[in-house]
């Protein structure tokens, strides 16, 4: 039987073709609703506050999925897309 984590690397594309793991979309969406911020500090240090509250489980999936976190964030700051992960393409509405 398949394990409860396979759906984890799956990949959803997004709007503009970037194809990212389900486990990493998944992680930001609810550290984002959970209250933290993350940034991009740098070419590979990623920063979530407040740091304190996170979980051993939330540490062990940021080491897991921390390149393709910073992928999302690059994304959703791009200056060209004004876009949030929660954000539904206008032709999917």
């Amino acid at each position: 039987m398949a394990g409860s984590e396979d759906w984890a690397d799956r990949v959803i594309t997004l709007q503009d073709g970037m194809a990212v793991p389900v486990g990493a979309y998944k992680l930001l969406l609810n550290l984002e609703d959970r209250g933290f911020t993350l940034e991009q500090e740098g070419t590979s240090t990623l920063l979530v506050r407040p740091a304190d509250q996170l979980t051993d489980e939330d540490c062990v999936q940021l080491t897991r999925w921390k390149w393709h976190v910073l992928n999302l964030i690059r994304y959703c700051q791009a200056a060209d897309r004004g876009a949030h992960l929660w954000d539904v393409p206008e032709s999917r509405h």
